[in-house]
């Protein structure tokens, strides 16, 4: 299935993906981050609308920032929906998930 928005990110959230993805490593549930993490992706690139709470409007004209769950991340993203743009802003452990290190 082709995507219907197109989705991007800033740069942090590659630092974020890596941090992430060693502490999965080191527990032993680098598939599961990865299957989350593709899932998020894959709702972005269908479905933006359809997830999340809405937090607040962006600076940029047309846009709103939402706050997604897909246990375990979090993932906090900008969607221009006349555009068909989405924008990852960060990606952070689901509190008192496996990735979650502040809570243990």
């Amino acid at each position: 299935m082709a995507a219907k928005y197109h989705v991007g990110r800033v740069p942090q959230v590659s630092d974020d993906v890596r941090s992430l993805s060693v502490i999965a490593r080191v527990i032993g549930r680098l598939e599961d981050f990865v299957g989350a993490l593709r899932s998020a992706f894959e709702t972005l690139n269908h479905r933006p609308s359809d997830w999340g709470d809405p937090l607040r409007k962006t600076a940029r004209a047309g846009g709103m920032v939402y706050r997604g769950i897909r246990d375990p991340l979090v993932v906090h993203f900008a969607l221009y929906e006349r555009e068909k743009e989405v924008m990852v802003l960060k990606l952070l452990p689901l509190p008192h998930s496996f990735l979650d290190t502040e809570s243990k």
